[in-house]
């Protein structure tokens, strides 16, 4: 019995002229990107967040030498993509050149799952319009792995459907091949397939194919079963680290990306909702265009008929938008691959209008306004989720900071070297102005101080503090989740305190843009530090001269024992490690031993310290190595006053 499959295109071996002129399209669109692409990354000089600093940072210990192939502590093989990037310059501009040859793959992959589904559009507009979706500019400007990752799923997807029509034993090689490399990328990779698989197992058992079915479950499970042994035997830290926790989202603050409560409205719905926002945005009406054309033929329905590939597109975009509904961490990155599906139906929606005017006019409409929308992020007159494209100079800010601190002997062990953790761990800082991208990699790149945007308060209806007390947690990474849900498009917030208090008990204040204008009048309590050349504007830097004022941590900490009066022990034993921590670092000896005084039970260790420093970069060897690395120094010098 023949499979519906088994009707489409499929690669030729001769090339005639049109072949030969998509080839130059495709080239030529190749070559506008690269240069677009070279002047969006060729100044960058920081990560905006952990994921993308990770891969850097242990793609740079491979060619140094500093770490063990297998040390990596995500699930991952990406840092061997990032490698020979790195190898050829060690620098954030040249990693992120990894992205263009994704960007190349994808490219082919799209002409290749055109041409197996027998679209007339020349594959160049195709490509060009997937390119141009606000979450893949963004992705490529980035070096998270969804960008990569949408690539192997496309190339995946040609051979897969290769692979139906064809019971050659080639295309199922492959095949498996890409779904093996894919699973060792992210180990979300099968999501993409699962309500494919379903779908077409389905309709091979109605036409009673089951030895095809069987073959194409083990084409799926021998692949995710050897990538999952190749992760526990190879990669044991990635696999204790990583599948054990389902990839960090067991962290008690991980429900804090996205929508807070489970199959809420917002939560359920999320996904949804960015296919319009972020996927396709102005294209979006385009694709319910797609829902009805071709139409759909229910007379005589049959089961079979669930292996069409118009109806596997639906589910490879449709699958994920519902399987990732229970994920705790909802942002819009993790739908990219579905990008590709989504505009492949807007094409073949269009393809089956009724009149040729009418489907030259929906090609050129469907380019254009991808051109329109990939001008409009680009520029900046709109913001997308991950588009970053600026440098920051933060290391040099910091340096700046750290010799402009009037306290800053209190972060030396004298003599000795300024001790950037000790002083970052300390610092209470507001931002304002920045756009989001660049406020994230702000709040990372000061980690583990306690960065707040001010942006991110304005609105009081939509900020909350319930979260924030609920239970005792390390306030850096509190504040970070508001300026990266900001970058995701997601505007609701948690915070302990106002704005208000925020500005009052701030130590610096750092402005751009609009923000900088008649700072003087905004904030009366402050000086002027410095003015910052950042390479992408100025920043303006300010310095609280209040002498009575709080930390954020140690602020933080006092309003949550207020609401908190009878001490949760869970959260006693957390309040007093951050407290004596900030006491010890700044070298207050006398407050680290009132604290000690304070909370007599935690200082003894009678009782165990429940874990609150869970980001890579947060200070964790420094949280962990406190007593070892810092405290017996500190009892060796005279006590140094703090703030």
């Amino acid at each position: 019995m023949s499979s519906p499959l088994r009707s489409q295109g499929s690669l030729g071996c001769t090339m005639s002229k049109s072949d030969w002129l998509v080839c130059v399209g495709l080239v030529c669109l190749l070559s506008i990107f690269a240069i677009e692409f070279h002047f969006d990354v060729s100044q960058r000089d920081a990560f905006s967040w952990m994921d993308p600093q990770q891969y850097f940072g242990f793609a740079v210990s491979l060619f140094e030498g500093t770490r063990p192939f297998n040390d990596f502590e995500v699930a991952s093989i990406f840092p061997f993509f990032v490698y020979p990037a790195v190898a050829i310059d060690n620098s954030v501009a040249s990693a992120l050149w990894t992205n263009f040859i994704f960007a190349v793959i994808l490219v082919v992959g799209v002409h290749l799952l055109s041409m197996e589904l027998a679209l007339k559009t020349p594959s160049p507009w195709i490509a060009l319009t997937v390119l141009c979706s606000p979450l893949l500019i963004g992705l490529s400007r980035s070096l998270y792995v969804e960008f990569s990752l949408s690539a192997l799923v496309t190339l995946c997807f040609v051979f897969w459907l290769k692979m139906l029509r064809n019971e050659r034993i080639f295309p199922w090689v492959i095949f498996g091949g890409l779904f093996y490399i894919g699973i060792l990328t992210k180990m979300t990779f099968p999501l993409f397939f699962f309500l494919p698989s379903v779908l077409y197992g389905i309709g091979l058992l109605a036409r009673g194919e089951v030895k095809v079915m069987v073959r194409l479950a083990l084409v799926l499970i021998i692949p995710a079963v050897a990538a999952v042994g190749t992760v526990w035997v190879f990669f044991p830290r990635a696999f204790l680290n990583y599948y054990l926790s389902f990839a960090n989202t067991t962290i008690p603050i991980s429900y804090l990306f996205g929508p807070h409560e489970a199959f809420s409205i917002e939560s359920c719905t999320y996904y949804f909702i960015q296919v319009g926002k972020n996927l396709l945005w102005l294209l979006t009406p385009l694709l319910l265009l797609a829902l009805f054309f071709p139409k759909w033929s229910y007379r005589g329905f049959k089961f079979g008929a669930l292996a069409n590939p118009r109806v596997l597109l639906w589910a490879w975009l449709i699958g994920p938008l519902i399987l990732l509904i229970p994920q705790v961490v909802k942002e819009p990155r993790h739908l990219a691959p579905c990008v590709v599906p989504a505009v492949i139906l807007i094409f073949m929606g269009i393809e089956s209008l009724p009149f040729a005017w009418l489907r030259r006019l929906g090609v050129a409409m469907t380019v254009l306004l991808s051109i329109g929308q990939f001008s409009l992020i680009t520029s900046h007159a709109i913001t997308s989720p991950y588009f970053f494209d600026k440098p920051l100079r933060i290391a040099d800010l910091q340096r700046k900071m750290f010799v402009t601190d009037p306290n800053e002997e209190a972060y030396r062990y004298t003599p000795g070297q300024f001790i950037r953790d000790h002083w970052l761990f300390n610092q209470s800082i507001a931002i304002a102005g920045f756009e989001a991208n660049e406020g994230l990699a702000l709040s990372w790149a000061f980690q583990p101080a306690v960065v707040i945007d001010l942006d991110t308060l304005d609105d009081v209806s939509k900020v909350s503090d319930d979260p924030c007390y609920r239970e005792f947690n390390d306030l850096s990474i509190l504040a970070a989740l508001n300026t990266y849900n900001r970058r995701c498009g997601w505007f609701q917030y948690h915070a302990p305190f106002s704005s208000a208090v925020t500005v009052e008990n701030a130590d610096l204040i750092l402005l751009k843009n609009q923000a900088a204008t008649d700072w003087a009048e905004r904030y009366p309590g402050y000086a002027l530090q410095f003015v910052f050349d950042s390479g992408s504007g100025p920043v303006t830097v300010l310095r609280n001269l209040s002498p009575n004022r709080h930390s954020f941590r140690e602020l933080y900490a006092i309003q949550f024992l207020s609401r908190h009066p009878e001490r949760l022990a869970d959260d006693e034993n957390a309040i007093a490690f951050d407290l004596r921590v900030t006491a010890m670092l700044r070298g207050d000896i006398g407050t680290a031993s009132e604290v000690a005084e304070l909370f007599p039970a935690v200082s003894q260790a009678k009782v165990p310290r429940r874990k609150i420093y869970f980001i890579a970069g947060s200070g964790n060897d420094l949280h962990q190595h406190v007593e070892m690395r810092i405290y017996r120094s500190l009892l060796s010098q005279p006590p140094k006053t703090g703030k």
